[in-house]
């Protein structure tokens, strides 16, 4: 049986952010660092540096649609994994960024999200290397629909590039 979750969280691409668009962003003078604007601006920059990496992985992924279901099961998990560590990694680099001076709980709750999506990347690659492969499945249609909720909150907070999809 084929492996048909390559694209998982890779459909999250994220755990933090979208995983599409530019990675440009405008930058961000020190006189208004303190604004919600400013902030918005070097989070979407962090999103926009994760969306390189996790493309460059999404890219991996996909490369393995075709092969069979042993290689799949060998070499997707590592990849998976690889995701969720960028994701990770950025979650905690948003985090270190000073929050506004109003407003900072919404942008909390999505990089919990984040961190949320990056765990159930682990299980589902967990899920994969042990041939469960329903577990798998479900875990990923449960990711799906948190990365909604996720990139919708984003979206409502005022991120740009955090909350596009890929």
């Amino acid at each position: 049986m084929r492996i048909r979750l390559l694209s998982v969280g890779v459909a999250l691409l994220a755990a933090g952010c979208g995983g599409g668009g530019s990675a440009s962003t405008p930058s961000v003078s020190t006189a208004d660092a303190s604004g919600k604007a400013a902030y918005i601006a070097r989070a979407d920059a962090l999103c926009g540096q994760f969306d390189v990496g996790a493309k460059a992985v999404q890219a991996r992924l996909a490369a393995l649609r075709g092969r069979d279901a042993a290689t799949q099961r060998r070499e997707a998990p590592p990849l998976i994994r690889r995701v969720a560590a960028l994701a990770r990694g950025l979650v905690a680099r948003l985090r270190a960024l000073p929050l506004p001076a109003s407003g900072g709980a919404g942008a909390t709750a999505v990089y919990d999200s984040g961190e949320a999506g990056a765990t159930t990347l682990g299980q589902i690659a967990d899920a994969i290397e042990a041939g469960d492969l329903r577990r798998a499945a479900a875990l990923n249609a449960r990711l799906r629909v948190a990365t909604l909720q996720q990139r919708a909150a984003a979206r409502a907070y005022g991120f740009r590039q955090c909350a596009s999809g890929s």
